[in-house]
């Protein structure tokens, strides 16, 4: 996978600072696509400081190779001299040079600044009429699959106009239906996180599956993910995974390794997990250089739990809260929540964040204790407190729903924008609903 790849991966999801690094080694290479996305984020505010000097310097390298979604943003920045000075037959140069490739937004622009006010000059007849420009939107609503996709595709990520979820899956559905991959893959995507559409897993699964069935390397690891962590479908995952895998995705190389440690879906091979995280590690996947280092720290690696129960009796506090892990989800080990309280505990009254994370989901659920509220709230406070996301977020939903503490909304709003700050996609869609009430 390409830098660029990498870089919309990361924006996809919500992760803009590791986008912002990724489309700027490719828009420094001339990557067309690298330089539009780069400027939104300078524009926006998205993952860097917003910067409408920056954010004009990228739009202006895309606009002059043709992209239209630039030539409109740049036209807009023009109009209302944002990042250079204000200039309104500059901003009409590149909005009918965007308008001329069916970008509708530029031609609104236009009909705005000229309402009626120009007729047509006379042309000498011609044997045959010249061929009307035909918009994206007129190719879709004429049935076009491509121009339904990419429509949707500016409507998601509001390229060229307003984001519209709803329009975004409508013209998705619509070019999914006639077997479109890419639109059936954002379908199943908006489906999964609710954007446009009420969730439902049901649908999730089958607009995925039919883009993974059409070799969508992004529908195949999602798809996994899918069956991995909703389904508990590990057959099902370790198959899509390894399609994925087998078209050189990073993230799904890193993920039936993990399979194999767990014996999930597969035999348990550490042998086998080692090499797909050594071909992970190779793609500079972070996740996986962790992974192997845990294996190679380790003398007998077919005893990883083992190994950690040594360091972890040893005092070695990041080895007591991931044998705390171990025995919470059963990795290597038979699920025992009694020992997997028994190793948070040791972690986190030593100040670790993760392990006071899971204390916390112990005492709410009451696995392996008593259930306590009041006990979970001031575990994820101290995990909170330390910058984990996860707690922050946890810490939201108790103070919005008054669990073990008294209903702030308040301090709910002030917890999901400290983990929403950070990347957390589950609390920035909950401040976009509480938002928009």
């Amino acid at each position: 996978m390409d830098n660029y790849k990498k870089g919309l991966k990361f924006f996809e999801s919500g992760n803009y600072k590791k986008a912002v690094k990724f489309f700027e080694i490719e828009a420094e290479k001339g990557n067309v696509d690298a330089q539009l996305y780069l400027g939104l984020c300078y524009y926006n505010g998205y993952g860097t400081k917003k910067d409408f000097t920056k954010a004009v310097k990228w739009f202006k390298l895309a606009a002059s190779k043709g992209d239209p979604y630039a030539q409109y943003n740049l036209g807009y920045c023009y109009y209302n001299g944002e990042g250079v000075e204000k200039n309104q037959e500059e901003a009409i140069k590149w909005y009918k040079l965007s308008a001329s490739k069916g970008n509708e937004s530029a031609q609104n622009e236009i009909n705005k600044l000229f309402p009626k006010k120009e007729k047509p000059k006379k042309q000498k007849p011609k044997k045959e009429k010249p061929k009307k420009e035909i918009s994206l939107k007129e190719l879709a609503e004429k049935g076009d699959a491509k121009a339904q996709y990419e429509l949707g595709y500016c409507y998601y990520y509001g390229k060229g106009g307003a984001q519209d979820y709803k329009e975004a899956v409508k013209w998705f559905k619509k070019s999914a239906e006639q077997g479109n991959a890419d639109a059936q893959y954002y379908l199943g995507y908006c489906y999964y996180f609710g954007n446009g559409v009420e969730r439902n897993y049901i649908e999730v699964e089958k607009w995925y599956k039919m883009s993974a069935e059409q070799g969508n390397v992004n529908a195949q690891f999602n798809l996994g993910s899918f069956y991995s962590n909703k389904l508990q479908n590990y057959v099902e995952a370790q198959k899509w995974f390894r399609k994925a895998a087998e078209q050189d995705l990073a993230e799904a190389k890193y993920n039936l390794g993990i399979l194999y440690i767990k014996g999930s879906g597969v035999a348990k091979d550490y042998i086998e997990a080692e090499k797909w995280w050594k071909l992970s590690a190779n793609q500079g996947l972070p996740e996986a250089y962790e992974s192997l280092n845990t294996l190679k720290n380790s003398q007998d690696k077919l005893k990883i739990v083992i190994l950690l129960k040594e360091l972890a009796e040893n005092g070695d506090l990041n080895a007591q809260s991931q044998l705390g892990c171990c025995y919470y989800f059963g990795k290597g080990v038979g699920q025992n929540y009694v020992e997997a309280v028994k190793w948070f505990r040791k972690a986190a009254e030593q100040g670790n964040a993760m392990a006071q994370l899971f204390l916390g989901e112990c005492y709410f659920d009451g696995d392996g204790v008593e259930q306590n509220y009041e006990e979970a709230i001031k575990l994820y406070q101290l995990s909170a407190d330390q910058g984990h996301s996860v707690a922050q977020l946890f810490l939201g939903d108790c103070y919005k729903n008054g669990i073990g503490v008294i209903q702030n909304n308040e301090e709910a709003i002030r917890w999901y924008k400290l983990s929403a700050e950070q990347g957390n996609d589950n609390a920035r869609k909950i401040l976009e609903k509480i938002n928009n009430k």
